[in-house]
């Protein structure tokens, strides 16, 4: 029944949306509230929200209440009304990303319906939703998720205006301008520069310059402002620091130099891609292939709209001396096309043309599947249990099997269906056997809660020696940072009140000057603390390494 299912050149759009949507909702929406909010982007990301709320200010970011200017605000404001629908807990704060990345996988559908057929569209769309890297990641809350699919509906519409004489050629490129400009609102000016710059590249290569007269520059750009530019006017006028920090700093600064930390080696991102794609990133090879196959037959080129989209991204960044693992997000769109259009030319060619791939999945997914098995009782500190490791560990084996059963038989659905549920059940098992641990030893959540419910709100508290974002989630309040010079205080905490982030000798004498102070400390700092104040230090609660503190009864 799958296999007719997925075989099948023709069907409706509307049916196969609907079977889309059930199937990966399921996955991205259960238990998305289980777990901690991950530090830092996570709980920074529902921080500000939080704050927008409790201000009412949705113009200027703000988090631990000092202004924010690293990104725009239309995620801000999407996880604003999430939280106020859905509640101020972590489910609400994901339920954004999720929906964005859920989205985007309907999208690769109808793009790779549009570019190719339904049966590559389908196959796009499992290759997507089927990655493990990209549902781990569309379960968190991070910009780059919304920042995807707005770039993806951005790519899709562009290429739509001017690959096809249509009735709806103009609307497409309207769409384009207006998935820019939400885009733009995202994540910044990489919201306008890589679609344009994948579109002149595309052109340019093509040799096809009259498409430029169809793009409608002017009142294109004019949708384009209206859409994007009054947050930054806004913002501007009431924030005169804003324009240099943002476009210069953020951008320029962060691009061309390792200051804010995040260098890796120009090949950074090239496991990433592999390893977030797995398996079906292996395919990659036999996709760039097949491009050069249509090259020479000539007529229109998808795959070329693809390649050049998910290399310019890729090359992008990877040149970039801030590096992180969601950067390149924004290609896996791409990536899942070319591999979905390569599947589906190979259930006409036959299993020859991917036997090889096939056999080196199955090997890995052998392999993986004995490491999950022995990894719990070998490692110190294991971040799954042994349980979970042998519940991953049948699963792995159970994909290397059907895969290899498919190989067998010659069957190419086979092969795909058996990967593809193998993927679609380690995202269910591996999160919640693997991520429960490791959020465990990184979040304070229930510190948080603990001072939220103990603490009065007229109380000033500390972090003592370290900046964490959740605690300010959690407890629903603002902390003070005492003893460190964090990202806040570089972000504008230099023009706020000195009482709110005091050097240690400034909080020692706060501590025994006889005001109410509570503070959240790490075990190691103790002894020292007690030697430098005359106060008597109560414990209110400990988690892990951390411990909530107070100097009144």
């Amino acid at each position: 029944m799958i296999k007719k299912y997925i075989t099948n050149t023709y069907g409706s759009a509307v049916v196969d949306t609907v079977v889309l949507l059930l199937l990966f909702g399921t996955a991205l929406f259960i238990g998305l509230g289980r777990t901690p909010l991950l530090n830092p982007d996570e709980s920074r990301y529902a921080e500000i929200p939080r704050e927008m709320i409790e201000s009412g200010d949705y113009v200027t970011p703000r988090l631990n209440y000092v202004k924010y200017f690293e990104k725009p605000p239309l995620h801000y404001w999407m996880v604003s009304l999430s939280l106020r629908v859905l509640g101020m807990d972590e489910f609400g704060a994901r339920a954004v990303s999720s929906l964005a990345g859920l989205l985007c996988i309907v999208v690769v559908y109808a793009l790779g319906r549009y570019m190719f057929d339904r049966r590559a569209g389908l196959l796009s769309a499992m290759v997507l939703g089927g990655s493990v890297g990209y549902l781990v990641q569309a379960r968190l809350n991070i910009i780059d998720i919304p920042l995807t699919l707005f770039m993806t509906a951005a790519l899709g519409s562009l290429y739509a205006g001017i690959s096809r004489d249509n009735e709806w050629r103009r609307q497409y490129i309207y769409l384009f301008y207006l998935f820019t400009a939400l885009a733009t609102l995202t994540k910044g000016p990489i919201g306008i520069l890589l679609p344009f710059g994948i579109g002149i590249a595309y052109i340019a290569l093509r040799g096809d310059w009259k498409i430029v007269k169809e793009m409608r520059f002017f009142s294109g750009i004019a949708l384009f402002l209206a859409v994007s530019a009054p947050w930054f006017i806004l913002v501007s006028a009431r924030n005169p620091e804003f324009a240099r920090f943002y476009f210069i700093h953020e951008h320029f600064v962060r691009y061309l130099t390792k200051e804010h930390g995040r260098y890796e080696a120009p090949w950074f991102f090239l496991p990433v891609l592999i390893g977030c794609l797995f398996p079906w990133s292996l395919f990659l090879p036999s996709a760039v292939r097949d491009y050069f196959k249509e090259k020479r037959a000539g007529g229109p080129a998808p795959r070329l709209f693809l390649l050049i989209w998910g290399l310019l991204i890729f090359v992008f960044f990877s040149l970039s001396s801030s590096k992180l693992v969601p950067y390149i997000l924004p290609m896996f769109p791409a990536a899942a096309l070319l591999i979905g259009q390569t599947l589906s030319s190979a259930f006409d060619g036959g299993i020859a043309t991917i036997r090889r791939t096939s056999l080196l999945i199955v090997v890995i997914l052998a392999l993986g599947a004995a490491g999950m098995a022995i990894y719990p009782l070998m490692a110190s500190e294991p971040y799954v249990t042994t349980l979970g490791g042998v519940m991953l560990a049948l699963i792995l084996a159970c994909g290397a099997v059907g895969a290899a059963g498919g190989l067998r038989r010659g069957s190419v659905a086979g092969v795909c269906a058996a990967i593809f549920l193998c993927v679609y059940a380690l995202e269910y098992i591996g999160p919640p056997a693997m991520r429960a641990r490791f959020v465990k030893k990184r979040s304070l959540r229930e510190l948080g809660l603990l001072v939220m419910k103990e603490v009065p709100s007229e109380d000033i508290c500390y972090m003592y020696g370290f900046y964490s974002q959740d605690l300010s989630f959690y407890a629903r309040r603002r902390f003070a940072v005492a003893g460190v010079r964090n990202e806040l205080e570089y972000r504008g905490a230099r023009n706020t009140a000195d009482a709110w982030f005091p050097r240690y000798p400034e909080f020692y004498r706060l501590w025994d000057a006889g005001g109410r102070i509570t503070a959240v400390i790490d075990e190691h700092d103790i002894p020292l603390l007690l030697k430098k104040v005359k106060k008597s230090v109560r414990t209110l609660g400990v988690l892990g390494d951390r411990r909530v503190i107070a100097n009144w009864e």
